[in-house]
């Protein structure tokens, strides 16, 4: 079989939700403060647990959904996907019939989650401890499976194509991106929603205690000496992602004044390695990670100097942020120094399966509007990290081209994607994302 020429795939929409932010206006107020969204639990009772905070999404659901009765008896984690994929619809100038969509059977919906529905199930057996033996609800379920959830969502927005639930630990939403854009520049379909979501849930949050890997001061604190481990958020983050002929030109989301047109950003490269390492532990020598970014950089026919900002997985573990200077160094080498890095899990905490979809957007808005993210709270790097430039405490204003954002999880997942504003009228081409192989 031929295959088809390489496509360039750009972002025509974006949608976020987040403990810094419900939409990407409120996000990028965040990142521009490096406002923290740590705060008490209230989705469960955090009590047994020991540490009581997390990123929690405020006032979530709203009463529009609660009310709703097609999506009132949804799962948390169904809900904050829903609320981003509406916000990127709206801006893919597709909610409103500002132009038609493409087929429903060349639309698909990838989206990454480590929990799926894993609070309704919570829930279910709950019921069961407490009432009569068969008389829990078995509708508790209807949105259980991460599957079912897809396919929820996918429906609402007419995707009859691909529906596909990625569960690759906390590089679930990078890698549900990666594979949406391949599948686009092989011709296989023309429209994705593509991003991560999880919900916060009282079993992760045991299971990541039990691991002693919580931050036992409550503050998550990447990459500086005095950290003492992550934080567990909640959110969402997806794309829609299609191939450069179709795209709109898109009006700014998140100021209030009109402005200009955003140019085009293209979803330029993405890799995948794994460690075949351990089951939660990183690779000290950061291989897999580095083989992940530079399989990125490799896609967008990028060399590592022409990165600008780099988005990390940064989750304020000792191991995690030790492996991940090792793979910087590995892959940036001289061109490292002068290379802004933060992480913003200090900020919105650790979305797991959400996580890559949160970064990914939030890296489109560093390139949007200029503004790098900081690691809000470090305050003294750690040695072991020297040679990184880290964006500490506060944002900085600069002239963004590209961003590459890393994911990393437990069992040695590791993918990274590199995000590109495309040039004007008159410039030379931006890359092509090389399709998948035949």
């Amino acid at each position: 079989m031929n295959r088809p020429p390489s496509t360039q795939v750009v972002i025509t929409g974006a949608g976020i939700i987040s403990a810094i932010g419900r939409g990407q206006a409120e996000t990028l107020a965040s990142l521009r403060e490096g406002r923290i969204g740590v705060r008490p639990i209230t989705a469960f009772d955090s009590a047994p647990f020991g540490v009581r905070v997390a990123g929690e999404v405020p006032d979530f659901p709203p009463a529009e959904l609660r009310e709703d009765p097609g999506w009132r008896r949804c799962d948390r984690g169904t809900l904050l996907a829903l609320v981003a994929m509406r916000e990127a619809w709206e801006e893919a100038s597709l909610a409103r019939g500002e132009r038609p969509p493409p087929p429903p059977n060349r639309r698909a919906c990838i989206l990454g989650t480590t929990l799926g529905g894993m609070n309704r199930g919570l829930a279910y057996l709950e019921e069961r401890a407490r009432r009569p033996p068969g008389r829990a609800r078995l509708s508790l379920l209807r949105d259980y499976l991460p599957g079912t959830q897809i396919d929820r969502l996918a429906a609402a927005f007419g995707c009859e194509g691909l529906q596909l639930a990625i569960s690759n630990a906390c590089a679930s939403g990078t890698h549900a991106i990666g594979l949406a854009a391949r599948l686009i520049a092989a011709g296989e379909i023309d429209l994705a929603i593509a991003g991560g979501y999880d919900p916060l849930c009282p079993f992760t949050h045991a299971g990541f205690g039990s691991l002693q890997l919580l931050a036992r001061d409550g503050v998550c604190r990447p990459f500086d000496a005095g950290r003492t481990g992550m934080l567990l958020g909640e959110g969402a983050g997806v794309l829609v992602l299609e191939r450069a002929a179709r795209a709109a030109p898109l009006e700014c989301a998140a100021e209030a004044a009109p402005r200009p047109p955003f140019p085009p950003v293209s979803l330029a490269g993405y890799g995948e390695a794994g460690d075949a390492f351990h089951l939660t532990r990183p690779d000290p020598s950061g291989a897999g990670a580095a083989a992940a970014m530079r399989a990125a950089l490799e896609s967008a026919a990028l060399s590592p100097e022409r990165v600008d900002y780099v988005n990390a997985h940064g989750t304020g573990t000792p191991s995690n942020d030790l492996m991940e200077a090792v793979a910087l160094r590995t892959v940036f080498a001289g061109a490292l120094e002068r290379l802004p890095v933060s992480s913003t899990k200090s900020m919105t905490g650790h979305c797991l399966g959400g996580a890559g979809g949160v970064e990914a957007v939030i890296s489109l808005l560093a390139l949007r509007y200029g503004v790098i993210p900081p690691t809000a709270t470090l305050e003294r790097p750690d040695p072991a990290c020297a040679g990184l430039d880290l964006v500490a405490g506060s944002s900085r204003r600069a002239d963004l081209q590209t961003a590459l954002s890393a994911s990393f999880g437990f069992g040695g997942q590791n993918a990274a994607i590199v995000l590109q504003k495309q040039p004007g009228p008159g410039d030379r081409p931006g890359p092509k994302l090389n399709p998948l192989p035949r």
